[in-house]
């Protein structure tokens, strides 16, 4: 599948619970019910997630190639970064399951300002975080989380140590 936008009013339906790959963007301004079937995003590195109505994946999602988040977006599964994959959020992403990685330095998970990860399992145990931009905020909502060190700024790129917050809840 390549580029899909949801128009308000419109509506996404898996109930086949299907396992879906996607080569391109997806924006939600109108329903987008996922099902449990896997998401594989590929192919289009300048792909966003986006809309009005946010994201919720009913189970894992596998990013193959670099992209933004520029919604609200949840995923009930595992969040798996193929190496050599950025996602860069700037919103407020929730994953239940953990976030894995394919490589511990090509595998990135970059909270840009002002942006929420609020994750639920294990983060990044291969793979690295970059929590520096100002204001972004990182969760850690499961029970007994190891807190993931984020990747050391390069010196001029605006880091603010009290920027950086990472909150056991």
């Amino acid at each position: 599948v390549g580029h899909v936008t949801i128009h308000s009013g419109g509506t996404w339906n898996n109930t086949a619970n299907e396992p879906v790959t996607m080569r391109a963007s997806l924006t939600n301004n109108g329903t987008f019910n996922s099902g449990t079937g896997q998401y594989t995003f590929t192919t289009d590195v300048n792909a966003v997630w986006a809309g009005t109505s946010g994201l919720t994946f009913g189970r894992n999602v596998a990013v193959q190639a670099s992209r933004t988040t520029n919604t609200p977006t949840s995923v009930a599964g595992t969040l798996i970064l193929s190496a050599g994959v950025t996602v860069t959020n700037n919103a407020t992403a929730t994953v239940t399951g953990s976030i894995t990685g394919a490589n511990n330095t090509t595998s990135i998970w970059t909270n840009a300002a002002n942006s929420t990860l609020n994750a639920g399992n294990a983060l990044l145990a291969t793979g690295t975080l970059n929590a520096s931009a100002a204001g972004n905020t990182v969760h850690y909502t499961g029970a007994g989380q190891t807190v993931k060190t984020p990747a050391r700024p390069v010196e001029g790129d605006g880091f603010a140590p009290q920027a950086l917050r990472s909150v056991r809840q």
